[in-house]
This record gives C-alpha cells, sequence and structure tokens, in this order.
C-alpha cells in the first residue's frame, strides 16, 4: 500500500506540539519535511486515513526522502496530536472531533491565527 496524503507530522519534543500537514510528497522533499529530521527519527508521522508512516533517507535518482506505511492504524493518535495543538494555541477543540485531520488541522490553523494577530484599526476597512 501507499501513503495517502496530506500526511501529518509532530516532533513530539516541540512544547506547542504543532501539527504540521504536508500535502504532496514533492512538498515533503522540498523543505515540508528536514532531511536531518528524518535522520534523528524526530517525528510522529500520520497518512491521511491516520495510519502511522515510517520516514527514511534513502538516496534514489533524484529523490533523498522515502515514506513507507507501516501498517498500523492510529486515528486516535493523530487526534490526538490535534487536540494537543489546539490546547497548546487556546483554540476549543469541540468542534474538531467529527472532522476529517486535514479540515480538523486547516480550522485550528484558522483560529490559532485569530488569536494571534488581532486585526489593527486600519484594518478594518479592508
Amino acid at each position: 500500500m501507499a501513503v495517502e496524503f496530506p500526511i501529518f507530522y509532530v516532533d513530539p519534543s516541540d512544547p506547542q506540539s504543532t501539527v504540521y500537514a504536508v500535502e504532496s510528497f514533492e512538498e515533503a522533499e522540498r523543505g515540508g519535511i528536514e532531511e536531518f529530521d528524518v535522520m534523528d527519527e524526530n517525528f510522529a508521522i500520520w497518512d491521511s486515513t491516520g495510519e502511522r508512516v515510517r520516514a527514511a533517507v534513502r538516496r534514489e535518482g533524484a529523490h533523498w526522502l522515502h515514506l513507507e506505511p507501516t501498517g498500523v492504524e492510529d486515528m486516535r493518535g493523530l487526534r490526538e496530536a490535534i487536540r494537543a495543538y489546539a490546547a497548546a494555541v487556546g483554540v476549543s477543540t469541540k468542534d474538531l472531533a467529527t472532522l476529517p485531520p486535514a479540515d480538523a488541522l486547516t480550522k485550528l490553523e484558522e483560529a490559532a491565527e485569530r488569536r494571534r494577530s488581532p486585526r489593527r484599526w486600519y484594518e478594518f476597512w479592508r
């Protein structure tokens, strides 16, 4: 089986518990995932179906990244990672539980951005 994009990853040592989404293999190789982090095994990675993904550095032609499904379904772990991220940025998780992970993460990021940067008085006329 192949990895289903988007993939989601989190660095367990990140105090913000930030969950990142990568939309494609090409995006992952262009900087969505850093090579040194893959070598250090710094991430917990899931695909869009909730299956855990193993990442490795393998230079094959023009590609350096190798992603393979582990066969371990862990949608609960992915949802817990998204909940931890929401708690870290102070966003309610009540509406996130029923959404697919990609939609939940998008909604979470939008809410977090609204909380981070209040509009200035001159932005109200845009």
